[in-house]
């Protein structure tokens, strides 16, 4: 949904120009929803490891072990999407919180301490800015803008005050004999500490 783009729709002009632009985000949770499938996951979290990597000088022991994290966490983030809607959010909390212990037991005392940081850093950090298409009152694609927030590559937190949890979003539109059309943005979510 936050990858998917009507073919007709025209991107707001920059800033500062007098071109209509996409409704301001709010900020009243609104759940989760889907974003894309395992090519996005896959490389959120090669982008999460790249990073570990070169922030924390990991040798090449560790970062083997760390491939053996994130693929025994891929199966647990896995069983996070198939879990009822209302326990996603403390499953996917105890799965961050199991990763950064499994990561923390592999690191020297200097790799925690800024590993932590940088943990802190992604705590801290404001969430991104993205975009959904939902059906107006007409019946037509509307752009509504909303903040991202916790990910796990699959599945992405949105808020947004045009949006309630359990409304449908456009994931693709039917093109020829039936068949969707490919989101146009090859960019996937990227995974938070």
């Amino acid at each position: 949904a936050l990858r998917f783009r009507p073919l007709d729709f025209q991107e707001p002009a920059a800033a500062g120009s007098n071109a209509p632009a996409v409704a301001a985000p709010g900020a009243s949770p609104s759940g989760t929803g889907g974003t894309g499938g395992t090519a996005g996951g896959s490389n959120a979290l090669r982008q999460l490891r790249d990073r570990l990597e070169r922030e924390l000088s990991m040798t090449e022991s560790q970062g083997q072990q760390l491939d053996a994290i994130f693929a025994g966490m891929r199966e647990k983030f896995a069983a996070v999407r198939a879990a009822p809607e209302a326990d996603r959010a403390r499953l996917s909390e105890r799965n961050r919180a199991e990763i950064r212990e499994r990561i923390m037991e592999i690191l020297s005392p200097e790799q925690r301490k800024r590993y932590g940081e940088l943990i802190a850093d992604s705590a801290n950090r404001p969430s991104a800015q993205g975009r959904v298409f939902a059906l107006d009152a007409q019946g037509v694609p509307a752009a509504v803008a909303v903040r991202t927030g916790l990910t796990d590559g699959s599945f992405t937190e949105v808020r947004s005050d045009r949006l309630e949890e359990g409304d449908k979003v456009l994931i693709g539109t039917g093109g020829p004999a039936g068949q969707s059309a490919r989101p146009s943005a090859p960019a996937g979510p990227r995974m938070q500490f």
